[in-house]
């Protein structure tokens, strides 16, 4: 049976926990070629709680994984960017599920628990493939603005 569990700042999450989904997001999220080091970076910011610093921002995020029978099947990690009035409110940065459990609305369901624990909208950034697209279109996402980078 699939269960699904909600992490953050408010709730303590150990270095072996931590270490299991930048594992679980670095095998299934291997087509983009993130890091180790930068997944990690970014679940780290997701669970810091950033309030006694900058009090009118809240900083940090929520992370969400799927587990079967202890082993994790999927997983988001979600930012706020604390420019809800400039930016999107929130970054979607990962969004992965294991091969064998793909198309069976793990992805949907994280999408949607997400929603319900944040506030404000929910931007990403994607490869534009077809499938990829599809798959934000039908869960909501439209692209209001194209990203051009300088590098």
């Amino acid at each position: 049976m699939l269960h699904y569990e909600i992490l953050s700042s408010q709730i303590p999450v150990s270095s072996f926990e931590k270490q299991k989904i930048v594992d679980f997001i670095f095998r299934y999220y291997e087509e983009y070629g993130y890091s180790k080091r930068n997944i990690k970076r970014t679940i780290d910011f997701a669970l810091k709680d950033n309030s006694q610093i900058y009090p009118s921002v809240s900083h940090g995020g929520i992370i969400i994984t799927c587990s079967n029978e202890n082993e994790i099947v999927g997983a988001i990690v979600m930012n706020k960017t604390g420019y809800e009035d400039i930016l999107p409110a929130n970054m979607l940065m990962y969004i992965a599920t294991h091969h064998n459990y793909r198309r069976q609305g793990i992805a949907k369901k994280m999408i949607a628990k997400a929603r319900g624990f944040t506030s404000g909208n929910i931007a990403t950034h994607i490869i534009q493939k077809k499938q990829n697209l599809n798959f934000f279109a039908n869960n909501g996402f439209n692209n209001k603005v194209i990203e051009m980078r300088l590098s």
